[in-house]
């Protein structure tokens, strides 16, 4: 790994959860967040934003299961896709952890101490090591994510009304169109 021209290039943690700059009714948002944030000023190739659908619908995940009232046919219907997506997230993160534009914790005598993540296996893989740029493999955490939420609002919405449904939809596609 060519670490001085990949760590500019690796994908915040926090990241998850700026939009992009180009979005037609989000761009304020991120505009603000990147010009109080230096993580977030100029991403492009690390850019790492999966849209409020899938946040949304991992933080209910996250709060039912906290709460112990995930339901455990819901839970063997998405593990799978849990764990896939999962390794995924972890893979766009790249080899260390990078928290608010830091990618280690300098110590007393000027150690730096790094927390490293396993893109790195990437680099001694054959063909593997072609891949540079950690945030694109965002595309397939999105798309077994949206795996997850097609499941997880089919499980809550099999006893809706029509009328329930109906509303639910509208309300996905305002969000879909705004994000």
């Amino acid at each position: 790994l060519q670490t001085s021209s990949l760590i500019a290039k690796l994908p915040d943690l926090f990241g998850y959860f700026v939009p992009s700059t180009y979005s037609y009714f989000l761009n304020r948002v991120a505009d603000f967040i990147g010009s109080r944030f230096h993580f977030a000023s100029n991403i492009f190739e690390n850019f790492t934003y999966p849209g409020l659908i899938i946040i949304f619908s991992f933080i209910t995940l996250c709060i039912l299961k906290l709460k112990n009232k995930l339901p455990y046919k819901l839970y063997l219907s998405i593990k799978q896709y849990l764990f896939v997506s999962g390794v995924f997230w972890v893979l766009t993160l790249g080899p260390f952890l990078h928290i608010l534009g830091k990618w280690g914790i300098t110590v007393d005598d000027g150690i730096r101490i790094v927390i490293p993540l396993p893109f790195s296996i990437f680099h001694y893989l054959p063909f593997m090591a072609n891949i540079r740029i950690p945030g694109r493999l965002i595309v397939a955490f999105i798309f077994f994510s949206y795996i997850i939420c097609a499941y997880v609002f089919d499980y809550f919405l099999q006893t809706k009304t029509k009328k329930i449904k109906t509303i639910f939809f509208i309300l996905f596609f305002l969000v879909f169109f705004i994000d």
